[in-house]
Order: C-alpha cells, then sequence, then structure tokens
C-alpha cells in the first residue's frame, strides 16, 4: 500500500490502520493477512498458535478464517501486535503488505 510508510508512533498506527482497512474494504480489495507471517511472529516468540489464540482471548478458527477472508477486526490487530510486542513494520507486513 503506497500510503503507509508515515509512522510517527503507536497512536498513529492505529488511526493508520483504520484508514487502510476502510480504503480496503471500500476497494473490495482481495488482500488478505499473511498468515504465515503472523505463524512466524507468534512461533518466535514461544506461542503456539493456538496457546497464543487463547492468550489473547481469541478463537484460532476465528483469527483464521478473519485473515483469510479479509475481516481482521482492528481490536484484533491491536491485541495481536500488543501481545507479540510487534513494531510497526511488522504490524505492515503481516497485515497489509503481500
Amino acid at each position: 500500500m503506497q500510503n503507509c510508510n508515515f509512522f510517527i508512533d503507536n497512536r498513529n498506527l492505529t488511526v493508520k490502520i483504520k484508514i487502510v482497512l476502510a480504503e480496503m474494504r471500500e476497494q473490495k480489495r482481495g488482500e488478505k493477512m499473511n498468515w504465515d507471517k503472523l505463524k512466524g511472529a507468534v512461533v518466535s516468540r514461544g506461542y503456539g498458535m493456538v496457546e497464543f489464540c487463547d492468550k489473547i482471548g481469541i478463537n484460532y478458527v476465528t483469527l483464521y478464517r478473519q485473515g483469510k477472508t479479509n475481516k481482521v477486526t482492528i481490536a484484533n490487530v491491536k491485541r495481536i501486535k500488543e501481545s507479540l510486542g510487534l513494531n510497526k513494520e511488522e504490524v505492515m507486513s503481516i497485515f497489509f503488505e503481500h
């Protein structure tokens, strides 16, 4: 995405995520969460996917479906980001750049 490269801090990250998701829905784009990158981030921090989903209070199947249908909620993106301690580049590569 071309407009995703001017993050200043975490507050702006939340706003930018909302804008990008709204643009994607408006354009009906088919981009999906990069499941492999998310899984890699989870495993590299010592969790299994089911264990991680339990930790953040999201059903594994729900998260998987959201990722594959481009319906990941902003709340879930924030939970994942905060739980894994993802930086802005990691968030962008997992959820927006494919």
